[in-house]
């Protein structure tokens, strides 16, 4: 009896060229294994961060295999699957053993559900959390030495635009900023991520998925960014005003957002 199987890959930008490569050698590892290949999922400008459960494609394939009741699923490389330690375990421990779902990793010939797979990811998405850590460690050093400056630093907060060292509220962005922040009084996160979705709603990394930690900074950040003034140009609405935030009143605004 032919084994069912089902391949997942995650790209972080949208670029096709590597999505392509490494389909077809998810195909051809298939083939030559004898496994029947079912789904095919894969997940574009999506952060591994993001737990497998909340992409579109991880979520797809694990309700593949909960459906169409698949025993294998296929990914090239462990960073494809995970680049969150606890997401990583969770789904290691729990997630895969309660689909009966044998993960195999094709590029490092590791498979997840054998004792020696579990210990080797387990040991390389640690080293991978500590060097999460240490750049953030960095970049803290950094962003202080900026703030001292008086210069805005880091990325643009979602509903912003900057202009030079001055940050501003970007209208467009703003009203869905806005919008966010008013369902997540009386919904979840989870809930008003799915609603972005369905409402085709770019996300701040311009692909489709809206992680519930993304929902979440934008919640706790917007009380201090509602006090940037609107961008030069922009319509007022509300009494809004256009000043131009001086550098200490930019360097104030990102210490408190640090």
């Amino acid at each position: 009896m032919t084994t069912r199987a089902i391949s997942y890959d995650r790209v972080s930008t949208v670029g096709q060229g590597a999505t392509d490569l490494r389909t077809h050698a998810l195909r051809a590892f298939a083939a030559e294994h004898g496994l029947d290949l079912i789904e095919e999922c894969v997940d574009k400008a999506v952060s591994g961060g993001v737990p497998l459960a909340e992409r579109p494609g991880g979520a797809l394939a694990l309700s593949a295999a909960r459906s169409a009741k698949a025993t294998v699923l296929i990914a090239p490389t462990l960073d494809r699957l995970f680049r969150d330690t606890l997401d990583g375990l969770r789904c290691m421990r729990e997630e895969f053993p309660a689909l009966g779902l044998r993960v195999i990793l094709t590029d490092e010939s590791l498979d997840l559900s054998t004792a020696e797979g579990q210990f080797f990811a387990i040991q390389r998405l640690a080293f991978a959390e500590y060097e999460r850590h240490k750049a953030g460690e960095r970049t803290l050093r950094n962003t202080r030495a900026l703030q001292k400056a008086g210069r805005a630093y880091g990325h643009t907060p979602y509903g912003c635009i900057r202009h030079g060292d001055a940050l501003y509220r970007e209208p467009n962005t703003w009203a869905q900023r806005e919008r966010i922040v008013s369902q997540c009084a009386t919904h979840s996160l989870r809930d008003v991520s799915a609603d972005v979705r369905r409402a085709q709603i770019p996300a701040p990394n311009g692909g489709e998925v809206w992680s519930t930690s993304t929902i979440r900074e934008i919640v706790k950040t917007h009380n201090r960014l509602a006090l940037l003034p609107l961008a030069p140009g922009a319509s007022a609405a509300n009494g809004a005003t256009h000043s131009t935030p001086t550098r200490e009143a930019v360097a104030s605004f990102e210490a408190g957002h640090a």
